[in-house]
């Protein structure tokens, strides 16, 4: 129940009132309950505005450097690789194994998870090849760790050409 004026002597009466008390007036006007205001979501409308334009600008940007040619590494021709930097790329930079032999070695032990190199020699034949000999551990069929040599020729792109020796 709310209070509201009198159209005729301005005193406050019941909105449930017929009539007015004071002065007798009738046509009690009442006043329509506003709606609810409505809420709008302006703070999300201005995040996806934002977002928009951000990939806009992105996209622009993107299509301008494509456009123009810069001088980036992608652009920029591959120079060829000196022998020592081939022959370098063919070894592990983390325990100094000839790559591509590790894997073959691997495959032919019992438990390849066991592999562990010791150390890794090369000479670079007339030919241009290498002779790589690498030392390494591993486990036997019984559980052992046995250690074991292979002698191999390599390319001098590291390709595994033939299996000199094994033990």
């Amino acid at each position: 129940m709310a209070l509201i004026p009198c159209a005729e002597c301005g005193n406050m009466i019941s909105d449930q009132a017929a009539s007015c008390p004071n002065c007798g007036y009738s046509q009690i006007q009442k006043e329509a309950p506003s709606p609810p205001p409505t809420k709008t979501n302006t703070k999300t409308d201005d995040q996806v505005k934002g977002c928009g334009a951000l990939i806009v600008i992105l996209i622009i940007g993107y299509l301008g450097c494509q456009m123009c040619g810069s001088d980036t590494e992608a652009n920029q021709p591959k120079k060829a690789l000196t022998q020592d930097e081939r022959i370098e790329a063919q070894f592990s930079v983390w325990d100094g194994a000839h790559i591509k032999l590790k894997d073959l070695v691997k495959t032919s032990m019992n438990d390849p998870k066991s592999f562990e190199h010791v150390e890794s020699r090369y000479v670079l034949n007339a030919n241009g090849n290498l002779t790589v000999s690498m030392q390494y551990r591993g486990k036997n069929g019984f559980g052992g760790v046995v250690p074991g040599v292979v002698v191999a020729e390599c390319d001098i792109d590291g390709n595994v050409i033939k299996i000199i020796s094994q033990n």
